[in-house]
């Protein structure tokens, strides 16, 4: 007889929760059982009794989805290229069609015993039952899902002009919300253990994929998840946003200079006040040579530069920053 048996989402988050408040003592490693609801469901009402293209790109990015955990519980990495064959093998996932449908499923519980087992001589016993719970919720429940579309839909709402369509990301960011308690479950259990948000991230990258596999004039059924296409696909795309340049001025400390670049000279710079670093190009037509060469003793001498640089941001993030001016601090001093 196992000692704990897994047949549900909803029993998984029984499990965390009872582990993280200290009810669920584990002394040993833990013989995990996973029924037969331990499973990827793709219901298709409108797949006519056949498998597209689009339901094949679903089915792919599944069994990715186990590789890439595998490789990151065997190796450190989620990188699928470091399987062997037979592992590969031994990971493969049978996809069954049900008689006179398009209703795909996928029995996962084998492929999460794979996975912990290669985790065994590098989690605790109680570390393990959380673990192997985790992955039950990520792989086989609604959860992931829900916090991809939930996430995917909050940036479109930033990114948003008209009313109408932050009205609609909105109402898909209210319809797929994650009880609060289920999400501290989930955050709870990231934070106990070091390889649950790689393992999150994996999941959520399937997730980006499957929903995108549904079709747009269509719905699909995703482990008992009702997805609608069309706002799959509205909420999923990457968002648009307007590009802000400004000039920022400020004290850096050179980390390095790559004068090779393909793309011209590069510098990664980081802000002696703040520390953060930031990479910066640098072109003939912009900075003179003796300015060039102020940011290369710059990086000998480990001396401050005040550098003055165009920096263009799209939400937040910088997608490009040229230099205008440097000069060593000494040079500015003295002038």
């Amino acid at each position: 007889m196992p000692d704990i048996e897994i047949e549900s989402e909803e029993d998984a988050f029984k499990i965390l929760d009872r582990v993280l408040r200290g009810d669920f003592a584990v002394d040993n490693l833990p013989e995990l059982s996973f029924g037969d609801h331990t499973a990827f469901q793709y219901l298709d009402p409108a797949g006519n009794s056949s498998v597209d293209v689009n339901s094949i790109r679903a089915l792919t990015a599944v069994q990715n989805q186990v590789y890439k955990t595998y490789a990151y519980a065997k190796t450190g990495e989620p990188d699928a290229r470091r399987l062997t064959d037979d592992e590969r093998e031994q990971l493969k996932i049978q996809f069954r069609v049900r008689s006179g449908s398009s209703d795909i499923f996928a029995e996962l519980g084998t492929a999460i015993s794979r996975v912990l087992l290669q985790m065994a001589d590098k989690l605790s016993p109680e570390q393990i039952l959380l673990f192997g719970s985790f992955l039950v919720i990520m792989w086989t429940g609604k959860s992931a899902y829900k916090m991809h579309l939930d996430n995917s839909a909050k940036r479109q709402e930033e990114a948003a002009k008209s009313e109408e369509r932050i009205e609609m990301f909105r109402t898909i960011r209210e319809a797929n919300a994650i009880p609060a308690r289920q999400l501290k479950i989930l955050e709870q259990t990231m934070s106990r253990i070091e390889q649950a948000p790689v393992a999150s991230q994996i999941a959520g990258d399937t997730a980006h994929e499957v929903l995108r596999s549904v079709n747009d004039n269509s719905t699909a059924t995703v482990n008992g998840l009702m997805i609608d296409g069309a706002n799959a696909k509205a909420a999923t795309r990457q968002p648009r946003f307007d590009t802000h340049e400004q000039i920022i001025d400020g004290q850096y400390i050179v980390v390095r200079v790559d004068s090779s670049a393909t793309q011209g000279f590069r510098v990664r710079l980081r802000n002696e006040h703040s520390g953060d670093e930031i990479n910066v190009g640098i072109t003939d037509a912009l900075v003179q040579a003796d300015q060039r060469e102020a940011i290369q003793s710059a990086e000998w001498s480990k001396s401050t530069l005040n550098v003055r640089m165009r920096v263009s941001t799209r939400a937040g993030k910088v997608v490009d920053a040229s230099i205008i001016d440097a000069k060593q601090m000494s040079e500015t001093v003295s002038r």
